[in-house]
């Protein structure tokens, strides 16, 4: 394990003239000759098999050795940022339970999120599986491999639940992140899941580790974050003070108390007749009414006022058309009571659950 192997030296990094090695992982256990290679002090990129839409950054110039992770591209173009080792390593547990687990995930290697998974598991010696976007795949993996503990978003466990091909399946432990977890979806994974310890992440490619809670409601303490960073709510939206100036993550969030909750993206807006909207509003309010699982708020051009909102909607699998006609009547007079008109929804979808670009959302 020790040392770059030969597959690393044969691959130069030919983007610029950064003079450092690149990975292209396809799976969790490509990665297992990368982190010996960082710990030894070199720095390497991680990049997707065809990284031209990547926009590159050179590694930091600090003595300390960097892994390349890339980010999502749920927010914009995918970019390859660079995290130190001390930091990837400070994200892990090596006492206790965790570390025995065997890890599946979902997750691309070359991500932030994915990387640690893999990173976890290698610290302890364990195992990370990758398990396929598919859910029947995936619990065929989760059989084949024995997994004991779960990384994915809210959305890949409410499809693998849907599909419940090992109704008797335990995991020791379950992470999510990647998205906001709506209460109804936490409801529903901690009943379906009594005995399992949860643990709910807020990170990100660019700000690592933000936020991390047992809670299943959506809810964060900020203890937390006050812990790692120093930080603001402006217009609703998180930023970070870093290297002396403050970086908005442009994400909208919630605060109540000592209790943070992040809604969706800040930049995500609707502008109907020069008014400007947020969506991640529209589709929290949304989320808040029973029966509905997970709510995705858009937009569609318009002749008259430029845009409208739409809305996107998944309900529980259980409600019968009766019940799902009372359940959109119910959302369309909540939201009218708390949203301004030009932020009604005039076109509305009941959606089946699936995994949207960069599992991070539902279509």
């Amino acid at each position: 394990m020790g040392g770059i192997s030969a597959s690393l030296q044969n691959e130069p990094m030919t983007l610029g003239s950064m003079g450092c090695n690149v990975v292209h992982p396809q799976t969790f256990s490509d990665l297992s000759p990368v982190f010996p290679a960082v710990g030894a002090g070199n720095s390497i990129a991680l990049l997707p098999p065809h990284p031209a839409q990547v926009a590159i950054a050179p590694p930091d110039t600090s003595p300390a050795p960097h892994l390349g992770v890339t980010s999502s591209g749920s927010t914009g173009t995918p970019k390859l940022i660079w995290r130190s080792w001390s930091e990837l390593l400070a994200n892990t547990r090596t006492t206790g339970s965790a570390v025995s687990l065997k890890w599946g995930s979902p997750y691309r290697p070359e991500t932030f999120a994915g990387c640690q998974v893999a990173l976890q598991a290698w610290v302890n010696g364990t195992t990370a599986v990758s398990l396929s976007p598919q859910p029947a795949e995936a619990w065929a993996e989760i059989r084949r491999d024995a997994i004991t503990a779960l990384s994915c978003t809210p959305t890949y466990l409410y499809l693998l639940l849907l599909a419940n091909e090992l109704p008797g399946w335990a995991p020791a432990q379950i992470t999510l992140g990647g998205e906001p977890l709506s209460a109804i979806q936490g409801g529903l994974f901690a009943k379906r899941f009594p005995g399992t310890r949860f643990t709910v992440t807020y990170a990100s490619a660019e700000h690592g580790l933000l936020l991390k809670t047992s809670r299943t409601d959506g809810w964060f303490e900020t203890s937390f974050l006050n812990e790692h960073q120093e930080w603001k709510i402006e217009d609703g939206e998180l930023q970070l003070r870093v290297a002396e100036k403050w970086i908005p993550t442009r994400d909208r969030v919630e605060r109540k108390g000592s209790l943070l909750r992040i809604l969706g993206r800040a930049d995500a807006t609707a502008n109907v007749a020069g008014q400007k909207y947020s969506l991640a509003l529209v589709a929290r309010a949304a989320e808040k009414c029973e029966g509905v699982v997970r709510a995705r708020a858009g937009t569609d051009q318009n002749p008259i006022t430029g845009e409208i909102v739409t809305l996107s909607l998944t309900l529980l699998p259980s409600l019968d058309e009766r019940q799902q006609s009372e359940v959109l009547s119910q959302v369309q007079t909540s939201l009218r009571a708390q949203l301004p008109k030009g932020a009604w929804p005039r076109r509305w979808v009941v959606e089946q659950p699936g995994l949207g670009k960069n599992s991070k959302e539902l279509l």
